[in-house]
This record gives C-alpha cells, sequence and structure tokens, in this order.
C-alpha cells in the first residue's frame, strides 16, 4: 500500500491499526514524512475503543479516527467529508500558491517580516536584487542589514512595528553593500503592520529605489543654481560695461560739445582733441574686449592658463589705466614684490 501511495497518491488513505509488517501507525509516520504526500487525509479504524485510543491515532497525525463496529453508512459519510474538506484545502493552496507566484513576479520590492526580530519570511525577486541580498528567508533585518547607514531604516521598522501605525519614507540615503562595493542609494518605502486579532505579526515593507531620479534632480538644481549665478555675473557685467563706455563716451561728448560751440580758449584744443582721442581708444579697447569675450563663449579664442608674474599683470593693468589717471591728474605709483606671481 505504501508503494502505491507513494507511485500515485491517492485522495485519502483508510488504513487499518493492526497489520503485519507495516502496521497503521507506521504507515501514517511514512505518508506524514514525505513532503508530496503528508497533506493526504488519513482515517484509522482500530478494534480499539476508548478515549485514549482515540487520542493515540489523532495525536499520531491521522485526522479521523473511526472503531469497530461501525457501519457503512458511517464511513461513507466520513470519507466524503474528509474528500471535501481536502478538496477545500487543496483549493486553499492552491490559491496560496497562485498569489505566492504574483507575489514573486511583482515589479515593485516587497518583503514580509514576522516576529519581534523581524524575520524574513519572503522577499521578491525585485526586493532581493534592489538590496543585492540573496537568502534572506528566515533572516532577522538587523543581521541581513551590516551597513552603518541602514541603521535609521532598521529602527523606523521597528518603531513600525511596535507602534502599530503605518511608517512612510521618501527618499532616504541609504549606503549599502552591493555587488562588492559600498554605494549610496536613495530609497523610499513604506512599513506596514500586519494586525492579527488586534495584535502586530510582523510587516509588509513596500519599497523603491529612486537613486536615478533624485541625481538627476540634483543634477537640474546645480545647472539651475549655475545658471542663476551666470545671470547674476551678466546683469553685473552689463552693468560695469554700461558705465565703462559711458565714461569715456560721455568725456569725448563733453568736449566736441565744447569745441561746437566754441567754448574751448585755442591753447587748450589740443588738449581736448588728445582728450577725444584718448577716450575713443579707450571705448574701442571696451569693444574689443568685449568682442574677445563673445569669442571665447563661442571657442573661437581660447585661454592661456598657467603660471603668471605678478608684476608684468599688475603693470599692465596699471599701464592701461595711466591715460585717464593722467587725465585727472592722479599719480600712479605701484608697490610690489618682484618675486611675487599667480
Amino acid at each position: 500500500a505504501l508503494e502505491r501511495i507513494r507511485e500515485s497518491p491517492p485522495d485519502l488513505v483508510l488504513t487499518d491499526v493492526m497489520m503485519p509488517n507495516l502496521d497503521g501507525f507506521g504507515l501514517l509516520r511514512a505518508v506524514r514524512e514525505d513532503p508530496r504526500t503528508s497533506a493526504l487525509p488519513v482515517l484509522m479504524l482500530s478494534a480499539r475503543a476508548g478515549d485514549e485510543a482515540r487520542s493515540s491515532g489523532l495525536e499520531a497525525g491521522a485526522d479521523d479516527y473511526l472503531t469497530k463496529p461501525f457501519s457503512a453508512r458511517e464511513l461513507l459519510a466520513r470519507v466524503a467529508t474528509h474528500l471535501q474538506i481536502s478538496g477545500l484545502r487543496q483549493d486553499a493552496q492552491r490559491e496560496r500558491q497562485r498569489m505566492y507566484d504574483i507575489f514573486q513576479q511583482a515589479p515593485t520590492p516587497v518583503a514580509v517580516l514576522a516576529g519581534s526580530d523581524l524575520r524574513f519570511e519572503v522577499a521578491n525577486p525585485s526586493f532581493c536584487d534592489m538590496v543585492a541580498r540573496a537568502d534572506l528567508a528566515g533572516m532577522p533585518l538587523r543581521e541581513a542589514f551590516h551597513e552603518p547607514d541602514a541603521i535609521e531604516a532598521i529602527v523606523a521598522a521597528e518603531q513600525a512595528y511596535r507602534s502599530g501605525r503605518t511608517l512612510y519614507v521618501n527618499e532616504q540615503q541609504v549606503r549599502l553593500q552591493r555587488h562588492g562595493a559600498l554605494t549610496d542609494g536613495y530609497f523610499s518605502y513604506v512599513v506596514q503592520p500586519i494586525v492579527d486579532d488586534g495584535q502586530t505579526t510582523g510587516v509588509i515593507v513596500v519599497a523603491n529605489e529612486v537613486t536615478e531620479s533624485v541625481l538627476a534632480r540634483q543634477r537640474v538644481d546645480a545647472l539651475r543654481s549655475a545658471a542663476e549665478r551666470a545671470n547674476r555675473a551678466k546683469d553685473e557685467f552689463l552693468s560695469t560695461l554700461s558705465h565703462e563706455l559711458r565714461t569715456p563716451l560721455n568725456a569725448i561728448v563733453g568736449w566736441a560739445r565744447l569745441l561746437r560751440t566754441g567754448s574751448v580758449p585755442a591753447e587748450q584744443s589740443q588738449r581736448a582733441l588728445d582728450t577725444i582721442e584718448r577716450n575713443a581708444r579707450v571705448q574701442a579697447r571696451l569693444i574689443e574686449d568685449m568682442l574677445d569675450l563673445s569669442r571665447i563663449e563661442q571657442g573661437k579664442r581660447v585661454l592661456s592658463v598657467g603660471p603668471r608674474e605678478m608684476v608684468r599683470v599688475v603693470e599692465a593693468a596699471i599701464d592701461s589705466l595711466r591715460p585717464a589717471a593722467e587725465a585727472k591728474q592722479i599719480r600712479l605709483q605701484p608697490v610690489l614684490d618682484s618675486h611675487a606671481t599667480i
């Protein structure tokens, strides 16, 4: 009978207790130890009556215990009942398996943790891939993640379990050991307590890695800040440029008007013309500098970056200011360290 059961599992096993070689209890034990037949309903028949005999059979794992003598009607009724129960059990098992398969195929990382130590009952492949962990089933949460950055997330999950309140976390930065290296990641997750008869028995964690979107937003923010700084610099540049262009232009217009009206004495005419010419050159140089800036931005002119002697740089700057200073009778005398460089 045991060989036939193993070859082709039946819907139900009906066995006597007293049998030669392998008795009913031995058959029951062999059926329950085999994963393929462990869920089969087993009914035991025996001439031994009484509560003690019945308890022994049920404690051994039998689904029912029928004492001889019995009627065919009673036997058929009990067999029919257990076949019906077995069918319902198989339907429930198939439904559980279907739900488990759906859970495993879910694109969103999900894990179920049970008990006060939040031991992983199951984690779908998406969750395992996200955290770069395998074989999480049966492992407590604190043992699964040893990284210092993970402590905050672990404590948050434990608090959700103890309080029985849903926890929402958005874009938490966690450095995890993944693929042989510590990598920074950003995660948004929900910790939902599992409540059974008013008691919290575990939590469900639904998570999602949002590292790419966070980094993309940070890049956009950096570009926006750079653009704002560039706009401020442009406004300051235009304001300065307007002032620098207006200064020589005012001198040119002022002296030209005086010359036209004859208000300048003859002995100062040359000075007036020199002033107009000098300011015109200053304005031309400003325009040329503006064109140089445009060429640099367009890549048509390349700046040569390298060490420079500070003395020459400052002297060149002073020389460029000297004509305007002399016009205003200002004396420029640089005081420099000849060894200074920039």
